[in-house]
């Protein structure tokens, strides 16, 4: 399913529709099903996301939602479920 973030369109957007895109970013970066990836689980210790592999989900998501995500503002997020909580607020307020 493709989703549009057009200006205008973020309205209709529905978190679950983010939460399994963002879901399937990780599991590519991180080279995992995304069925092993629960909501709770730990970024850097769970699925092993080191520095690199975080630089690089930053820059999938900031080209996929056309973003800008600093990395001070990712520094303290390791549960998925703060990843999708922080794209959705920064998509939701544009």
């Amino acid at each position: 399913m493709k989703i549009s973030y057009r200006k205008g369109l973020q309205s209709q957007m529905k978190k679950d529709d983010l939460q399994q895109e963002i879901i399937e970013i990780v599991a590519w970066v991180a080279e995992v099903d995304p069925a092993a990836i629960g909501l709770e689980d730990s970024l850097s210790q769970k699925h092993a996301l080191h520095s690199l592999m975080r630089l690089e989900l930053l820059a999938e998501l900031e080209q996929r939602y056309k973003l800008e995500l600093s990395e001070a503002r990712l520094q303290g997020v390791d549960t998925l479920r703060q990843l999708i909580d922080i794209v959705f607020e920064e998509i939701d307020g544009r």
